[in-house]
């Protein structure tokens, strides 16, 4: 092991733990420094270009490559990690994380530091880059640390998850820059018991959660969920320091956050109700999904107490417009049948014939706009004068006056919920492909229901 000046020992015959004292103070500096990023945050919610520019570069550490990588790489490698795992609008903004780093001390410029520009403020830092085209990576001690010490690797890896990532799944991210078993893992440093080493709480409890954890989780959330249905106020961080208070610590608040995204996912599956502010997270683990379902099996009255107003918003002011979006970039796997709890096929019914009117209204409307008042007065909700059956719900046209066979799939809940198709609907649909097409109506107890298209 060659001499890094950050670690005072050489290994030699020198105990792990002689080592891990010796890393330790260089480590714990880093993490600190991870967790106090100035980020730029949107509703509380922080960005995400500085954790993912250190994460990439992390990463390039890890597997012993060039500490500095030219501008042009640079943009090319980080740009792609930001357009797929950032947030909108991040991919286009490189020089932002690397002038923020440069700032912080964590990252180094073959250029005088004092002609760096602050990530701050107008478009100049981005032209700066532009015409200097600099070559740029962590500054040397951290490369070297990172390189070096698999525990320090792993507690910064670690720092960045738990500070940043609170509404984002980061498992596609850490899989593509091979970090994926560094997180939510025990660093030896933290097991020293040195709490700022790994990110968490001191005594924090990491891997898979603990009955006790995810019964008391689901509790907090379904309580969250009632406060919503009933419209009245809550605060999901007062719940969430709450919750971490009575599991005695061993959680941090990034992986609190992420495990309500979890529970919102298996609502999903299971075809209820879920929290907006908690997007549905995949990688659910088996026992939360075996706790929801226990908890539905022994009380299914509750869903009742879920219901919306017997009139909501958008019945009291039923002209609002209905708006289409695009179709979302990934529709869930299903994993089975939703599960029947009594107010289930009434509730189907309901939301069902709302967003059927919806589309019937709609259509009308937009044939009348493009100035096909005659195809407009022709328009049929099949479903309500004809009755079930036929393969599709409304009968509309296109603008040249061809036929248009709707089906309507209406969901109170978000756009990725899953939806069925009869076998009836299917058939039609195979024999009218060029004439068939499914609206998927979302929100639609909302102040503003949307939908998008599938064709065909």
């Amino acid at each position: 092991m060659r001499d890094t000046g950050l670690l005072a020992v050489a290994l030699g015959d020198i105990t792990r733990d002689v080592v891990l004292a010796a890393i330790r103070e260089p480590a714990d500096t880093l993490v600190r420094q991870l967790a106090g990023l100035r980020v730029y945050r949107r509703d509380g919610m922080p960005a995400l270009y500085q954790p993912i520019t250190l994460l990439w570069a992390f990463a390039r550490a890890r597997r012993g490559e060039d500490r500095l990588v030219s501008w042009a790489e640079t943009k090319r490698q980080v740009g792609y990690l930001l357009g797929r795992y950032g947030q909108t609008g991040e991919k286009d903004r490189i020089h932002y994380p690397i002038a923020a780093l440069c700032g912080a001390g964590l990252w180094e410029l073959d250029i005088a530091l004092e002609t760096v520009p602050t990530a701050h403020g107008s478009s100049v830092p981005q032209r700066w880059f532009e015409d200097r085209q600099p070559n740029g990576g962590l500054v040397d001690p951290v490369y070297t640390l990172i390189r070096e010490s698999p525990e320090a690797l792993a507690a910064a890896v670690n720092a960045l998850v738990e500070n940043y990532f609170v509404a984002a799944d980061v498992t596609g991210l850490l899989t593509e820059l091979g970090l994926t078993e560094l997180a939510e893992t025990s660093p030896a440093i933290a097991s020293s018991g040195t709490p700022a080493a790994s990110g968490r709480p001191q005594g924090s409890r990491p891997g898979d959660w603990t009955e006790a954890e995810n019964r008391a989780i689901v509790d907090d959330y379904l309580a969250m969920l009632a406060l919503e249905c009933a419209g009245r106020p809550y605060s999901k961080t007062g719940h969430r320091n709450a919750l971490i208070e009575t599991m005695g610590g061993t959680r941090s608040p990034g992986s609190v956050e992420r495990k309500h995204q979890n529970i919102s996912a298996v609502m999903l599956q299971l075809g209820l109700p879920y929290i907006k502010g908690y997007k549905p997270l995949s990688n659910i683990q088996e026992a939360l999904l075996t706790e929801m379902r226990r908890r539905l099996e022994a009380d299914p009255g509750w869903f009742a107490e879920l219901q919306p107003p017997e009139r909501s918003p958008v019945e009291i002011r039923f002209d609002a417009v209905l708006r289409q979006v695009g179709v979302p970039e990934m529709l869930p796997e299903m994993h089975g049948r939703k599960v029947d709890y009594g107010l289930l096929q009434e509730e189907s019914k309901r939301v069902g014939d709302r967003g059927e009117e919806f589309v019937f209204n709609f259509e009308k409307a937009t044939l009348e706009r493009e100035g096909r008042a005659d195809l407009a007065a022709d328009v049929l909700w099949v479903a309500r004068e004809v009755g079930d059956g036929t393969g599709y719900d409304i009968r509309s046209f296109s603008l040249d006056g061809r036929p248009r066979y709707i089906e309507v799939k209406a969901t109170k809940l978000g756009a990725l919920t899953p939806f069925y198709i009869t076998s009836a609907e299917l058939d039609f649909a195979r024999r009218h492909e060029k004439e068939y097409a499914i609206y998927r109506v979302f929100d639609i107890d909302g102040d503003a229901p949307e939908f998008y298209v599938l064709e065909g």
